[in-house]
């Protein structure tokens, strides 16, 4: 954390939490009910990531 900063710490947690709800939800993994991935849930989830990306890099 000393290295990356507060900010982008948890803007790569809450990127690697949506990255992994989306594959539970698409994959019906640990009992839940499918969600598919749309188009909508992918661009929400490359947003974030292009987020996290422009946290780094700033």
């Amino acid at each position: 954390m000393p290295h990356l900063g507060a900010t982008a710490t948890v803007a790569y947690i809450l990127a690697g939490q949506m990255v992994a709800s989306t594959l539970i939800d698409h994959f019906e993994l640990i009992g839940v009910h499918m969600h598919s991935l749309s188009i909508p849930r992918a661009i929400g989830i490359l947003l974030i990531i292009f987020g996290v990306i422009i946290i780094q890099k700033f």
